[in-house]
This record gives C-alpha cells, sequence and structure tokens, in this order.
C-alpha cells in the first residue's frame, strides 16, 4: 500500500489535484496492480489447477470490479490532464500519444480476459498448460500497459497543447507522421483518411483472429501476437486520423 501511496503521489494528477487526484490515482493502481498480481501469481507460479475453480469463483467478480474501477478512475485522470474534447488534439505530442497507446492496449486485454474467462480458464477442455500460459499472455500485456503507464510519467502534461508544442516540440514519432509540425499550428481536425480505415481494417481482421484462436485452439503465444496486433494497428489508424493545418 505504501508503495501505490507513493506512486499516486509522484504523479501528475495528484500535482494537479492535490489529495483529490492522489486518492484517484490510488485506487486506479491498486485496482491494476490486484488484477495483474493475481494473473502472473496463477499463470507463472500455479503449479497445478487443484484449486482453480475455487480461485476463479472469487477471482472472475473481483476482476470485474477492478476493470470497472480502472475505467472510471482513468476517465477522471485522464480528465485532469487532457480536456475531453482536446484528447483526439493531444495525439500530436508525446504525452497523447503515450495516452493513446496507453488505451489501445485496454481493448485486447479486454478481449482476452473476456474471452478466456469464458472458454479457457474454468473450461475443463483446455489442459492446464494452456490455461496457465494463456493467464500468463493476459498478464504479460498487462505489464505492457505499465511501460505505457511509466512513458506517460516521462512526458510534459498538455494542459494547453499549443504552449506545451511551443515549449518542447512535437517529439520524434510526429516528426515522422507530420513532417511540417514543428512548433506551431492553426487547427488539428478528426478526418478519417484511407489509410486510417485501412489500418482501422487491419485492427478488426486482428480482433477476428483473436477471438477464433481463443475459441477454437490450444494456442497461447499467438494471442499475445495478435492482443498486440491489434493495438498497433489502431494505434496507427488513430493518428493517421488526424490533419494538422498550419
Amino acid at each position: 500500500m505504501a508503495m501505490v501511496v507513493t506512486f499516486a503521489w509522484s504523479g501528475h494528477p495528484s500535482s494537479i489535484k492535490g489529495a483529490e487526484g492522489m486518492l484517484v490515482h490510488s485506487i486506479h493502481a491498486l485496482a491494476v496492480f490486484i488484477w495483474t498480481g493475481g494473473l502472473l501469481i496463477l499463470g507463472f507460479w500455479s503449479p497445478s489447477d487443484r484449486n482453480w475453480g475455487i480461485f476463479l469463483e472469487w477471482f472472475k467478480p473481483l476482476v470485474t470490479l477492478c476493470f470497472l474501477l480502472i475505467v472510471g478512475s482513468g476517465i477522471y485522470l485522464m480528465s485532469v490532464v487532457v480536456q475531453v474534447e482536446e484528447y483526439s488534439d493531444s495525439w500530436i505530442l508525446p504525452y497523447g500519444q503515450a495516452l493513446l497507446w496507453k488505451h489501445v492496449l485496454i481493448l485486447p486485454v479486454l478481449i482476452i480476459g473476456i474471452m478466456n474467462g469464458k472458454w479457457s480458464y474454468a473450461s475443463p477442455e483446455r489442459s492446464f498448460e494452456v490455461r496457465r500460459m494463456r493467464m500468463r499472455m493476459e498478464g504479460i500485456l498487462i505489464l505492457l500497459l505499465f511501460t505505457a503507464t511509466a512513458w506517460l510519467g516521462q512526458q510534459e502534461p498538455p494542459h494547453s497543447i499549443k504552449d506545451t508544442l511551443q515549449s518542447s516540440g512535437a517529439g520524434p514519432l510526429s516528426g515522422f507522421l507530420f513532417p511540417s509540425l514543428r512548433f506551431t499550428y492553426s487547427d488539428i481536425r478528426f478526418e478519417p483518411t484511407m489509410i486510417s480505415l485501412f489500418l482501422m481494417a487491419i485492427s478488426l481482421l486482428f480482433v477476428g483472429l483473436l477471438v477464433y484462436v481463443i475459441r477454437s485452439t490450444q494456442d497461447s503465444i499467438k494471442t499475445l501476437y495478435l492482443g498486440l496486433g491489434v493495438s498497433i494497428s489502431l494505434f496507427f489508424a488513430a493518428l493517421y486520423s488526424i490533419s494538422v493545418y498550419l
């Protein structure tokens, strides 16, 4: 608990909102740690599935509660730093890109968690090794969310996107996606292009393959690769959907 509170105390919401921001951030972090800790312990250190049924009876409702807390507190934490109507505008900045990457990682985690909870973890048709490996893959994806959180914590929060752009620049990824963007712009619009629609279609294809692999095969490693495919294609689909006018 001391680590959770210290982590929340050092974050952006605490510096902006004080005790309120620290409290919500603590709830957010604790829910993530409970979810991830249970998955990793069961996936990597469970010697057998002897008591899995008893464990899942209380762990699945707990994970559902954790997910709801994560979503609710996450929306609050995002709104503290980035105004909702400026969310897509913030994608030109490293902070907005880190936030977007964190959000697109949630989709495959949610899909894998729901599908595994229904067709893998409690299914007698799946071997113990398959169930354990799939739990590991879900846990690894959540750990990747931690890397996105760490990346987010190292970026300057965009209280004013134009001011942050002028003081810090657009960052290397924006320099590649928006070559003419440097330290100023006149307008940013959400305008999907053929590239973004193509990438969105690829993301949906990865989702379909992910569902198929979980429901119809015994493969575990592919769930990790397909989950990353969903996130990466969705990430660039979102970035290619904004147009920057100088």
